[in-house]
C-alpha cells in the first residue's frame, strides 16, 4: 500500500466475485498456497503474450521493461536495470547518453542498433525541467539554453546534471566548464539582459508590469533589440584542465546510473594490459569441454583446470555484482559458513562468475578490505581485481572460476573532489569612485551591481549547492 501515490475516482461500476462450483477447480501448490485453474489459465495467457513479444519484438519488449524498472522504487530495480541493459547490448544495440535536442522524456529507440537514454534518467531533473526543455528546444548553444529557459523550471542543478552526463556535448563546450559555471553564467547573463530594459525605458518605451509586456514604438522590434543586446554578452570561461576519463565515467554513473566514457583500459589505467590480459573467451578455447563421465560431479572435476599449472597470467576482471550467502545444505562440510558468488566482466565485456568458498572468501575480504586498502575499500561492484584460481566447466554450456587468492585490486573510478558551483571575475577599467557619487542613485546602483558581478559576487541568490 505504501506505493500508492493517489486515488482518483472514475465513477461506479458493477463488480463480480466469481466462484466455480467444481471439485477440481481449486488446488494446493507444493508450497501450501491455494490457487485455481482459472487463475493459472490467465497467467498462462500472460506468459504466452510476453513470450510472443520478447521473441518477435525483443528490443521493444526489453525497453518497456527498462522503463518500468527505472520508475520503480524496488530494492532490486538497479540490478534489474543492469541485467536488462546487458540483454539489450547482447542484441548489438548501442545505448547512448541523453542529448538535449533529440532525447525524449524516457528511453527512445533511434534505430535497430541505437537506444537513446531519456532525460528522466538523470538526477536533479525536476518535474518542470523536462517539459520546459522539450517545449523550448532546439537549442543552438549553451547561451541559448540559459537565455531561453525559465530559471525556476530548469534550475542550475539540472544543467549541471546534463553537462556531467554529456547531454550538452553538442554545444562544443567542455563539460567541466558548463558544470562549474552554469549558475554564475546565468546570473551574469540575467544582469546583462536586465540593463536593456532600462535602456528601452530611457528611450521612451513603455513597460506594463501587469501583463509583463511592452508597448513597442513603431518601426522597432523588441525581440530584435534583445537579440542584438544578447550578442554583446561574453562570458570569460577560464582555462581549466578537462575532467579525466575516470572522472567523466564516475560522473555519468552518478548522474544517469551508468558510465560510458572510455573503455575498461582507460577507466582503470595501469591495471589491465591490452596485450597480456587474458580474455575469458580464450580460456574456453584453451580448455574445451569434454564429456568423460556420466556422473555430473565427476565430469565437472575432469573439466576443472588449475591455471597456475599452465604458467598463465593471473586473471583479471571488473566486479559487477556480489552475492553473499550462507551454505544451508546440512550434509555439506561447509554447512553454516559464508561464501560468495561474484559476477565479473573482462575488459572486452565477456561475463564470468567467480565462486569464493568460505576460506577463499574470508581471505578475499581480509586481503582487499584490510591489507591492500587499509579499511578504505569494500568488495563492491566497480572494483577491478586480479586473482589466482581454477577455470571449470559447470556443464557443457556454462563456465566459472574458483577463487584461490587475490593478488591486487583497483578501486572504481572516483568522482572529482570539487563538484561545486564557481564564479569568474571580469576585469573592467572603470571602478566606482568618489566621482560616481554624483550620479543618480539608479545609475550608481547599476554600477555597483556590475562591479559585484565582475568580481564574482552577486546580488542575485545562487540556486545550487555542491552536488
Amino acid at each position: 500500500m505504501t506505493n500508492i501515490k493517489s486515488v482518483i475516482p472514475i465513477g461506479k461500476a458493477r463488480t463480480y466475485d466469481l466462484e466455480v462450483d467444481h471439485p477440481d477447480h481449486q488446488y494446493f501448490l507444493s508450497n501450501g498456497m491455494l490457487t485455481s485453474n482459472s487463475h493459472s489459465v490467465l497467467y498462462s495467457m500472460l506468459s504466452y503474450q510476453t513470450a510472443f513479444l520478447k521473441s518477435n519484438y525483443p528490443i521493444e519488449f526489453l525497453v518497456s521493461n527498462l522503463m518500468s524498472e527505472v520508475a520503480s522504487n524496488a530494492k532490486a530495480a538497479k540490478d534489474n536495470i543492469n541485467k536488462i541493459k546487458a540483454e539489450i547490448r547482447n542484441h548489438n544495440v548501442n545505448i547512448v547518453p541523453p542529448d538535449i535536442n533529440t532525447s525524449s522524456c524516457s528511453w527512445k529507440i533511434v534505430d535497430d542498433h541505437t537506444l537513446m537514454t531519456g532525460l528522466d534518467s538523470l538526477k536533479y531533473m525536476g518535474k518542470d525541467a523536462i517539459p520546459e526543455l522539450i517545449a523550448k528546444r532546439p537549442f543552438t548553444s549553451f547561451q541559448d539554453l540559459i537565455y531561453r529557459t525559465d530559471a525556476s523550471k530548469v534550475r542550475s542543478p539540472s544543467i549541471m546534471a546534463m553537462a556531467a552526463s554529456g547531454s550538452l556535448d553538442s554545444f562544443g563546450l567542455d563539460r567541466k566548464l558548463m558544470f562549474h559555471y552554469a549558475s554564475d553564467y546565468r546570473a551574469k547573463l540575467r544582469s546583462h539582459m536586465g540593463k536593456l530594459d532600462k535602456v528601452l525605458i530611457k528611450e521612451g518605451w513603455k513597460y506594463i508590469p501587469e501583463t509583463d509586456s511592452w508597448i513597442v514604438p513603431e518601426g522597432e522590434s523588441l525581440e530584435g533589440r534583445r537579440q542584438i543586446h544578447l550578442e554583446t554578452f561574453s562570458y570569460p570561461f577560464p582555462e581549466e584542465t578537462p575532467w579525466s576519463v575516470q572522472e567523466r565515467f564516475a560522473l555519468e554513473e552518478y548522474y544517469m546510473g551508468e558510465g560510458i566514457s572510455g573503455d575498461v583500459f582507460d577507466r582503470y589505467p595501469g591495471f589491465f594490459d591490452r596485450e597480456k590480459t587474458i580474455p575469458y573467451a580464450a580460456l574456453r578455447t584453451m580448455f574445451p569441454w569434454t564429456n568423460q563421465h556420466q556422473d555430473e560431479r565427476l565430469n565437472r572435476k575432469s573439466n576443472t583446470h588449475f591455471l597456475g599449472n599452465y604458467k598463465l597470467r593471473p586473471l583479471e576482471g571488473v566486479v559487477t555484482g556480489v552475492f553473499v550467502f550462507v551454505v544451508k545444505k546440512e550434509d555439506s562440510p561447509i554447512f553454516g559458513q559464508e561464501m560468495a558468488r561474484i559476477s565479473l566482466t573482462d575488459p572486452w565485456g565477456e561475463e564470468g562468475t567467480l565462486i569464493a568458498f568460505p576460506e577463499a572468501w574470508a581471505g578475499m575480504k581480509k586481503r582487499i578490505e584490510k591489507e591492500l586498502s587499509r579499511g578504505k575499500q569494500k568488495i563492491e561492484p566497480g572494483i577491478a581485481i586480479s586473482f589466482l584460481g581454477m577455470f571449470q566447466w559447470d556443464n557443457e554450456k556454462t563456465t566459472s572460476f574458483i577463487l584461490s587468492d587475490i593478488l591486487d585490486f583497483k578501486g572504481p573510478p572516483a568522482l572529482p573532489e570539487d563538484r561545486s558551483s564557481k564564479k569568474v571575475k571580469i576585469q573592467r577599467s572603470g571602478k566606482v569612485t568618489s566621482v560616481d557619487l554624483d550620479l543618480a542613485n539608479e545609475d550608481l546602483l547599476d554600477k555597483l551591481e556590475d562591479e559585484m558581478l565582475d568580481n564574482g559576487l552577486s546580488t542575485v541568490d545562487y540556486e545550487e549547492e555542491e552536488i
